[in-house]
C-alpha cells in the first residue's frame, strides 16, 4: 500500500512516469474507486448524495474514456492499464489536499476567501501539470502538447460537472 501512495505522490511531483508502474488490473481498479470515492466524498459537501455519487461517476468515466481514447487513436493500447492507475491514483491524493481548500473556501469571505482562491489556482496548476505529465509520457508527445490535452480535459470536467450540477439542482429542487 505504501508503495502506491509512494508512486502516486512521485507522479504528482512529476518525478516518475505511468510506464514505472507494475501493469495491475487490480492497482487500476483500486485507482478508479478511490478517485471516485474522493469524488463522491468533496461533492457530497455541496450536493445530495445521489447527485455526488453520479456525478463522481461521470467524472470517473470521463478519465477512463479519455485515456483509452487517447492511447487507441495513438496505437499504444497496452498503456492504458497503467495511464489509468497513474491518472486515478494521482488524481486522488491532489483531490484529497485539495479537499480542506475547497471546504475553507465555502465559508470564508473577504481575505481569507482570496487566499483560498490563490491556493485552489495553485492545484489546478498542479492538477494540470501532472495530468499533462502522463499524457506526455503515455502518448510520447511534447510537454506542451500534453498540457494543451490536460487543459481540454480539465476544461470537458468542469463543463460536464457544472451542467450535471444544474440539472441534478433542476430536479431536486421541484
Amino acid at each position: 500500500m505504501l508503495k502506491w501512495i509512494d508512486f502516486f505522490y512521485k507522479i504528482s511531483t512529476l518525478r516518475a512516469s505511468p510506464g514505472d508502474a507494475p501493469l495491475s488490473n487490480v492497482a487500476q481498479y483500486a485507482a478508479i474507486i478511490a478517485y471516485w470515492s474522493v469524488g463522491v466524498i468533496i461533492l457530497v459537501q455541496s450536493q445530495p448524495l445521489l447527485g455526488s455519487v453520479f456525478i463522481s461517476a461521470v467524472q470517473t468515466g470521463l478519465l477512463v474514456f479519455v485515456v483509452n481514447v487517447s492511447l487507441w487513436i495513438k496505437k499504444n493500447p497496452e498503456r492504458i492499464t497503467q495511464t489509468i492507475t497513474a491518472m486515478a491514483g494521482a488524481g486522488t491524493l491532489i483531490s484529497l489536499i485539495a479537499f480542506p481548500v475547497v471546504m475553507s473556501l465555502s465559508g470564508a469571505e473577504g481575505v481569507t476567501q482570496s487566499v483560498f482562491s490563490i491556493f485552489w489556482i495553485v492545484l489546478v496548476v498542479w492538477e494540470t501539470a501532472m495530468i499533462a505529465h502522463v499524457f506526455r509520457h503515455s502518448l510520447e508527445m511534447p510537454f506542451y502538447a500534453a498540457v494543451g490535452m490536460a487543459m481540454i480535459f480539465l476544461y470537458l470536467s468542469a463543463t460536464i460537472t457544472l451542467r450535471l450540477v444544474k440539472v441534478l439542482s433542476i430536479y431536486t429542487a421541484g
